[in-house]
């Protein structure tokens, strides 16, 4: 079954005091917007290297230990604003990498014991169903619910 990581604001609730990391899809219409933007937002270390592979690994490494309160089980929302304009100039591929690089990465930080975490999308439900269906074009499992 196919893991779902990707969804509507509050179309998956976490407790209380999840920590909450705010993204503007509007500084990622580009690959290259995208990691400057994240890497600010998430605190990459100075050494990212801007390219998939390294955005995969840094994403991995502030998940699992750059979480503040992820000791206390409240969990993580990556929420990105603006999610329409997500990759929007990017290139046919960038908006499934990413996809599939949230997916795994998310997926296998989900374990028992940890808290959990999800990537929230807001725009108004216009680019929303459209961004919905970028993803599944690009076989990407889409946004759930």
């Amino acid at each position: 079954m196919e893991e779902h990581v990707w969804f509507p604001a509050g179309a998956r609730p976490l407790s209380e005091g999840a920590t909450v990391r705010l993204l503007d899809g509007r500084r990622c219409r580009t690959k290259e917007s995208l990691f400057d933007h994240w890497a600010e937002r998430l605190a990459f270390p100075s050494y990212f290297g801007g390219n998939w592979d390294a955005f995969e690994e840094c994403l991995t490494d502030f998940l699992h230990a750059g979480v503040p309160g992820a000791g206390s089980g409240a969990g993580l929302v990556l929420r990105v604003e603006h999610a329409g304009d997500l990759l929007i100039e990017g290139s046919d591929d960038d908006l499934r990498v990413l996809a599939d690089i949230l997916r795994t990465v998310v997926a296998e930080y989900r374990r028992p014991g940890r808290p959990d975490a999800v990537v929230e999308l807001t725009d108004d439900e216009a680019r929303i169903v459209a961004l919905r269906r970028q993803l599944e074009s690009r076989g990407s499992g889409g946004v759930t619910g």
